[in-house]
């Protein structure tokens, strides 16, 4: 019966049959175990960091230079010492790696703080800080030119407080300051070694309707009259 010619294909096929099984039964399981073991939901939420931990990293990757991060951070604080109280809007020109902008934000947690920088790569990482410091309610990021920000209506003459380390040339840093702040509120700007005589001209402060400078320690105060 074995050699009749109607079995002989019923045979070669149960022989077919038999030999996928073990190759097509293996492979699934192992895909699905896999699946199981290593698959696991994407994670959407920041870690909460603090500023120092946000300027330690800009330090590593070379944003920020090799000045010890406490020196930095103290430096910064003297803006916080120089706002009056209940200043409520800040803008922080050429906020670089964040700084005085981040410092000050964490100082002054009632406040709406608007940080501008013109490299994208700068304001990218500060996008993230902020996220990770969990601002993102009252803590803004701008990639502009400042001359841009400050010639834009709706920045112009509507912060309690303009501050920065200083972007340019200290006149030019002044004259954009001027056109950001409100009357009756206050630019400061980060200053040379205290001794040094004083960099500004009484007839450019006069003429952009400020008053000042006060010395405060490591920055100059000027008030919108």
């Amino acid at each position: 019966m074995c050699s009749s010619p109607w079995l002989r294909p019923i045979a070669r096929l149960s022989t077919t049959r038999w030999q996928k099984l073990p190759e097509s039964r293996p492979a699934r399981a192992v895909k699905t175990r896999t699946a199981r073991s290593w698959s696991s939901p994407p994670r959407t939420d920041p870690v909460p960091r603090s500023v120092r931990d946000v300027l330690v990293d800009a330090q590593r990757i070379g944003a920020l230079g090799p000045r010890p991060i406490d020196e930095v951070i103290a430096h910064a604080r003297a803006y916080v010492d120089a706002l009056p109280p209940h200043t409520h809007r800040i803008i922080d020109l050429g906020s670089g790696a964040g700084v005085p902008g981040l410092v000050v934000a964490e100082a002054l947690p009632e406040a709406s703080i608007v940080l501008v920088d013109r490299r994208a790569k700068r304001t990218d990482a500060l996008s993230i800080a902020v996220a990770s410091l969990g601002w993102r309610q009252r803590v803004s990021v701008i990639c502009a030119d400042v001359e841009t920000v400050a010639h834009d209506p709706r920045h112009a003459g509507s912060y309690d407080a303009v501050i920065s380390r200083g972007f340019g040339p200290h006149e030019m840093t002044l004259r954009l300051s001027a056109d950001l702040v409100r009357l009756g509120g206050v630019v400061v700007i980060s200053e040379p070694p205290e001794g040094e005589p004083s960099r500004w001209r009484p007839e450019l402060v006069g003429d952009l309707g400020l008053e000042g400078p006060e010395r405060l320690g490591p920055v100059a105060r000027f008030r919108r009259a």
